[in-house]
């Protein structure tokens, strides 16, 4: 969705609770300066002097401990504050409007959109924002999805200098969290039509490949070859081993999905294995990040601001993730969903958070499908298989087990088999909608 008007989630006082004047419609013509390197890393520090006192007020008010280095007063935040007056200054913003401040942000942002080299990049929650460094833009792309054409505009970006505060959050509480998208949108109606901005952050796909992809490449590739044996997954039928059931068939999948590409990579230098990686994966991003602006029409009419409900959100999500399996490359999709499902059983992931939500929905309905198609007994226990009694694991039920069964043909399904039930689940999904 478009965010909220601009001061809303530009004003510090949002970030902490509070409420924000109307931005000025045009900056200042007196003095049209633009953001400097160095005032966006002022900007960095004043809002995370902001968020740990944001953060801060929501763990207490939940009565949850609060981690080390939480700040108990705002001091930390006042000589943040100071430091991005000055280096606004020094970059030539006008004094009377550094001196207030309630403008010190929008501010930032008219110089950094000025520039043309920064974007400010707006979250769901739409009381923050991130600030990106973009490498290239192209204004009319467009992909046609179930016969018909999306529109939208792509940014590719390489660097997040300034985080939103969902992601820092997440990196606050868990140290280490993956929590960037590789592809985001902004939605914005046209012509009676949703179309809008899709970013595309070639940091955080460059990231995925130093941190999960070429270290892993062998264990990958075992993983891969240890999930053609369906008795690996039943010696982990047991309940306590489901988060390794899901890691070990996202495993598979994503060395299926790259299989192809590491073989026209494998002995180059390690700079063409992350230049080819993120190429490859940012199409993949960019065409998810575009389904599920084509599948926002089936939840809100253009022009519609009003918020998505978590449920909305996660339709949204579940929705996308099949259209892209359909449209793109299945096995990669059916991977990601895997890794954000054990992430959420784990507690990488809040459970309730919207992309878990869709992530187990659309693993639990390739699975479903998959039992659909071997002629599964109606009320049957879910995830079990007829007749599966003969060489029963020890200590899993039959449900446990018929789940480690589904997840097995999934490390194995075929790319046009996935591709065929992510469309069957999609028009379910589609006729839920009244669409």
């Amino acid at each position: 969705m478009t965010p909220r008007p601009l001061a809303a989630a530009l004003a510090l006082v949002a970030l902490l609770g509070g409420c924000a004047p109307e931005p000025r419609a045009e900056p200042s013509p007196e003095r049209r300066f633009t953001t400097s390197r160095a005032t966006l890393r002022a900007l960095h520090d004043y809002l995370s002097a902001g968020y740990e006192l944001r953060l801060r007020r929501e763990l207490l008010d939940a009565g949850r401990p609060l981690p080390p280095g939480l700040p108990a007063d705002d001091a930390r935040l006042a000589q943040a504050r100071d430091q991005l007056r000055q280096s606004l200054r020094e970059d030539g913003a006008p004094a009377a409007r550094v001196d207030a401040e309630e403008e010190l942000l929008p501010l930032v942002h008219e110089g950094a959109e000025r520039s043309g080299r920064y974007a400010f990049v707006f979250p769901p929650d739409g009381d923050s924002f991130a600030v990106v460094r973009v490498t290239e833009d192209a204004p009319d792309r467009d992909v046609t999805l179930f016969g018909r054409p999306q529109r939208y505009a792509l940014v590719v970006h390489d660097e997040t200098i300034v985080d939103d505060y969902p992601t820092w959050r997440a990196r606050r509480l868990t140290p280490g969290a993956a929590v960037h998208r590789p592809a985001t949108y902004r939605a914005e109606a046209r012509e009676g039509r949703w179309t809008g901005l899709v970013r595309v952050d070639r940091a955080a796909i460059k990231a995925l490949a130093e941190q999960q992809f070429l270290p892993q490449v062998e264990a990958l590739r075992e993983a891969a070859r240890r999930a053609r044996d369906e008795a690996a997954f039943l010696a982990l039928a047991a309940e306590p081993h489901h988060v390794e059931l899901l890691g070990l068939t996202r495993a598979a999948l994503r060395w299926r999905s790259l299989e192809g590409l590491w073989s026209l990579v494998g002995s180059r230098p390690r700079e063409a294995q992350l230049a080819r990686f993120v190429e490859d994966y940012a199409a993949r991003a960019e065409l998810r990040a575009a389904a599920e602006l084509f599948e926002l029409g089936r939840l809100r009419r253009p022009g519609d601001e009003a918020p998505l409900t978590l449920e909305e959100r996660a339709t949204l999500y579940e929705l996308g993730a099949l259209s892209a399996m359909v449209h793109g490359e299945p096995l990669g999709v059916a991977a990601d969903a895997l890794a954000l499902s054990a992430a959420s059983l784990q507690g990488i992931v809040p459970q309730d958070d919207p992309t878990a939500l869709a992530a187990r929905r659309v693993v639990v309905g390739l699975c479903q499908a998959r039992r659909a198609a071997r002629g599964a007994t109606p009320g049957a226990t879910p995830g079990a298989t007829p007749g599966a009694t003969p060489g029963a694991t020890p200590g899993a039920t039959p449900g446990a087990e018929g789940d480690a069964r589904d997840l097995a043909w999934l490390a194995q399904a075929d790319a046009e088999d996935l591709r065929a039930a992510a469309r069957a689940l999609h028009a379910q999904g589609a006729r839920r909608l009244g669409q």
